[in-house]
């Protein structure tokens, strides 16, 4: 078994990222904000063409579509 080796402690196998599940949950929550008050505003296809046009980064996934 895995744990059967030296050095190795069940309890570290799985170590999730903290900081970044923080930061996809602000993402996220900020992300909803956002949207209801463009669309509270009339803006929301502007921002979907916007986020659209974003040139591609290197090394950085971009989908080309709106949000």
């Amino acid at each position: 078994m895995l744990w059967d080796l030296p050095h190795v402690k069940g309890y570290n196998l799985h170590w999730p990222d903290i900081l970044h599940n923080i930061y996809i949950g602000m993402f996220h929550h900020l992300m909803t904000w956002i949207e209801g008050f463009l669309q509270r505003h009339g803006k929301a296809a502007v921002f979907d063409e916007i986020w659209a046009a974003i040139p591609p980064y290197p090394n950085v996934y971009h989908c080309g579509k709106a949000y």
